[in-house]
């Protein structure tokens, strides 16, 4: 079901599923529902990224905070999720674009983290190191992941070993 959603052809359609599988439950004082809180501010910035074309690679998890999500390196943030904190982690200048910005329920963990490529014969001849990063974590861990490309500004998901090509901008 998660990569039947995923074959969506408009972004934000696209999004759609990575939002229902992250289901991230957070409080607020005014109630805000938590589709509302994470996930919009999340969809925002990935949209941004795409318009800029700037590079990135989010690994999302929504399980619990004791489970091993198969990166190494990186800097660890273990801080509350902020769109400002996550812009800034992805400026072109920045190190830690070369690597993952991982955010696990409410909480970005770590910048910079790195994940086994994806070895895999499946994917298209000149398939970016980005992408295979993307690809390799959701190999080792149950994670999914958003890649923004930054040569075309496509987005691309990966669940469970499968990606789905992102579409164009003037989608």
């Amino acid at each position: 079901n998660f990569l039947l959603d995923l074959g969506q052809t408009t972004f934000g359609a696209r999004l759609d599923p990575v939002k229902r599988w992250l289901n991230i439950n957070v409080q607020s004082n005014d109630a805000e529902t938590r589709e509302s809180t994470i996930t919009s501010s999340l969809t925002a910035e990935v949209l941004k990224l795409k318009q800029n074309h700037r590079d990135a690679v989010i690994v999302l998890h929504n399980g619990e905070n004791n489970v091993d999500l198969g990166y190494t390196g990186g800097v660890k943030l273990d801080t509350p999720f902020n769109n400002d904190l996550l812009e800034s982690l992805l400026l072109p200048e920045s190190a830690f674009k070369q690597g993952a910005i991982v955010i696990q329920g409410d909480r970005i963990k770590s910048a910079g983290a790195r994940y086994p490529h994806s070895e895999s014969d499946t994917l298209p001849e000149g398939t970016s190191m980005r992408h295979r990063l993307a690809l390799g974590a959701t190999e080792v861990a149950d994670v999914a992941a958003i890649v923004i490309s930054g040569e075309d500004g496509t987005v691309s998901t990966t669940y469970q070993g499968y990606m789905a090509h992102g579409v164009n901008r003037s989608e």
